[in-house]
């Protein structure tokens, strides 16, 4: 059985047109793709924060020593074995039975001994201070994290999310880590 050429061709032509229309929404489907993912790039990179990591050595003289009032516990986390506390006059480090392992402060390579939050991220103690921005302790050593773009005056709290912690701050915003860079999170 064959169409007449009439047919064929109106047949042939609908084909043709559907074909450059699917192109067509294919097209403009992949350039809108296209945009956001360069969207969603440029506005990360906007909403990163500039930051410098500082490394602290301790002050290793048995001859000074600092007296701080370490009574006022701000936040207490369990890190690898010990239990840490978050005061104004340091971190107190205690084991699992509650007695004191030790004192760190700024002799210790701590920036500052006026601590506000602690959490447990990527490894690691999260290490929120009034004046010094994020200290990081791996167990051995102090790095404090600076935010060159902003001036946050206090860390004052912590919550780890989807594989992220977010950090409150006055005067800095919220931030987001992942692990190796901080991005603002906006309204």
């Amino acid at each position: 059985m064959r169409l007449p050429f009439k047919k064929l061709l109106i047949l042939i032509l609908t084909l043709s047109a559907l074909f450059c229309v699917g192109f067509e929404v294919f097209r403009i489907y992949r350039s809108a793709r296209q945009t956001l993912a360069e969207e969603r790039a440029r506005l990360l990179n906007f909403n990163r924060v500039a930051f410098e990591k500082r490394s602290f050595t301790p002050h290793l003289s048995p001859q000074i020593s600092i007296r701080q009032n370490t009574n006022e516990t701000r936040d207490l986390v369990k890190f690898k074995d010990s239990y840490f506390a978050a005061t104004g006059g340091g971190l107190i480090e205690y084991d699992a039975d509650g007695k004191l392992k030790k004192h760190s402060s700024v002799l210790d390579g701590l920036p500052e001994s006026d601590l506000t939050a602690l959490a447990v991220f990527d490894g690691k103690l999260f290490i929120g201070t009034r004046t010094k921005d994020l200290v990081i302790f791996d167990g051995e050593k102090f790095e404090n994290y600076i935010w060159t773009d902003r001036r946050a005056e206090a860390v004052t709290e912590f919550l780890v999310r989807d594989g992220r912690l977010l950090i409150g701050t006055f005067g800095g915003g919220l931030l987001e880590f992942d692990g190796d860079n901080f991005t603002e999170i906006k309204a």
